[in-house]
This record gives C-alpha cells, structure tokens and sequence, in this order.
C-alpha cells in the first residue's frame, strides 16, 4: 500500500525515436491529472495521479493520437531494480509537486536534458 492515500505511480513507456520527450514534458505539465512527474530514461516518465490508468489512459491519447505506448501502474513493494534512492522514494511514497495548477508553467524542458542520461548523482527530486 502507498504511504500517501490516494496517490498511485504509473510508468509511461514510449518510443523516444518517434515522441520528442520535452514535448510530453511540456504535455504532463499542463495536465491536471497528473499531479507529479519524474524521468531519467529516454522514452519513460513515473507519473503521480489519483486517477485510474483507463482515464490516464484517455488523457495521454491527446498526446499521442496514434503512436504506441505502455502505462502501467507500479505497486510498492512489487518491483526492483537498481535505482538511486530518489527513484524509490517517488514510487513508494507518491505526492502531488505541490504546483498550483492555475499557475503551472509551460514545461520543464529546460530542467530535463531527454536526449542524454543523467547520471545517478545528478538526478533530480521530484518537484516540490
């Protein structure tokens, strides 16, 4: 069960060679469904919202109409991997930025460099 009532993690997966990722960035921010975001893989963001993966799932086909992706909600405790404990933290403890969505910004491309890997001492929190 997540620490915070209400709140799940999905894992978004998607070709990175046919979706420009800043422009999904860009998409997620101005969504109010999404309540909170994070990437470190070309083609794949963790989102945060208190919807179904059905209606995620419809919000996200304004985005991409016809092209392929996978959503895909994560349990705690029911994946693994070798993540740096900020990634852990976002998937066990999942929690609204905190952005008020009347004054949300355009996107965070500038913040999130799609086309490079960032490496694990470089990550960044999850928005507050």
């Amino acid at each position: 069960m997540y620490a915070h009532t209400g709140f799940k993690v999905y894992s978004l997966t998607f070709n990175a060679l046919q979706l420009n990722g800043v422009h999904l960035s860009q998409f997620l921010d101005g969504r109010p469904e999404v309540r909170n975001w994070i990437t470190i893989f070309p083609g794949q963001f963790l989102i945060v919202s208190n919807h179904n993966a059905g209606m995620l799932t419809e919000v996200l086909r304004g985005f991409f109409a016809s092209e392929l992706m996978l959503l895909a909600e994560i349990l705690p405790g029911n994946a693994t991997g070798w993540m740096p404990q900020a990634i852990w933290d976002f998937i066990n403890n999942p929690a609204p930025s905190g952005y008020d969505f009347s004054s949300r910004p355009n996107g965070l491309a500038s913040v999130f460099n799609i086309n490079k890997p960032i490496p694990p001492a470089n990550l960044l929190s999850p928005l507050k």
